[in-house]
């Protein structure tokens, strides 16, 4: 578990990477849940990457009628792609030692 940051009391100050900080070291079931956030994500990633060519060919068909995202689906499903391999990496790979 970590140490605890000196942060607002009011939770709407806070940065998305303090709210992931004190999620993954101030649960109220310890440590168990950081392998409940890891697989959470990867499961998220790998439903964007299943549905990727469905969301970059609405995507471009919204685009084309003058609708525009305010989160770029190409960059989004890059993320997905980007975490989900860093998860393997880490946690799915024979030569991790770590995991």
């Amino acid at each position: 578990m970590g140490t605890r940051r000196r942060l607002s009391p009011n939770k709407a100050d806070w940065t998305n990477e303090d709210f992931m900080y004190d999620i993954m070291n101030f649960s109220p079931y310890g440590a168990l849940c950081q392998p409940f956030i890891i697989q959470a994500i990867e499961e998220y990633c790998k439903i964007i990457i299943a549905e990727k060519d469905e969301i970059l060919k609405v995507a471009e068909k919204n685009r084309k009628k003058g609708k525009i995202s305010i989160v770029n689906q190409e960059a989004w499903v890059g993320i997905a792609e980007d975490i989900h391999a860093r998860i393997q990496e880490k946690y799915h790979t024979k030569t991790n030692t770590n995991g």
